[in-house]
């Protein structure tokens, strides 16, 4: 399936998005942006248990990287 990200559509339930990935490192994970719409809720948790499909309760968190270009 290649590179994809969890997304919480507007059901609260789970879809995967393939992506393409610019850069990444241990920590860090650079995704190109045409891969993501504006408003899109990307999961950043751990993902081992999560399936498509799946009903979840949303938790936003900030962005750090947004932190830092302020």
């Amino acid at each position: 399936m290649g590179s994809y990200v969890y997304i919480v559509n507007k059901e609260n339930k789970l879809e995967t998005r393939q992506v393409e990935i610019s850069y990444t490192t241990k920590k860090m994970l650079i995704i190109k942006k045409i891969s993501l719409k504006n408003g899109d809720k990307v999961v950043v948790s751990p993902v081992r248990k999560l399936r498509n499909g799946m009903d979840v309760i949303p938790k936003e968190v900030n962005n750090p990287v947004l932190k830092q270009e302020n």
